[in-house]
């Protein structure tokens, strides 16, 4: 498991209590950047405990890559790719992977 730097561990995230409904955003497409850490995985990770199906992405693919086995544990779909928002073709390869795999895309957190 990755190891914590800042902010709240990834059991606390998962425990953490909320007001909202586990199901709020089922059948809902959110895309997290700069989601392999931090505060984008934080974002990530309510959005999967409320049934979302996820896109994250973020330029260190390691990170990346636990960050979206720990999304799956939640139970949804989760779509990663390493990448940097900064090259506006690989955003555009991105959001069209996204489309792809889910159809459309709900909600934008543009953490990066």
């Amino acid at each position: 498991m990755y190891k914590t730097q800042y902010g709240s561990s990834r059991g606390a995230l998962a425990a953490r209590a909320t007001v909202y409904a586990s199901d709020l955003f089922a059948g809902k497409t959110v895309v997290v950047t700069g989601a392999g850490g931090g505060l984008g995985l934080a974002i990530a990770v309510l959005f999967a405990r409320l049934g979302a199906s996820l896109a994250i992405n973020g330029r260190d693919a390691e990170k990346l890559t636990s960050a979206k086995e720990f999304l799956e544990t939640f139970g949804g779909n989760v779509f990663a790719m390493p990448m940097t928002i900064r090259d506006p073709e690989r955003v555009e390869g991105f959001v069209g992977e996204v489309n792809r795999e889910f159809g459309s895309i709900d909600v934008l957190v543009n953490n990066a």
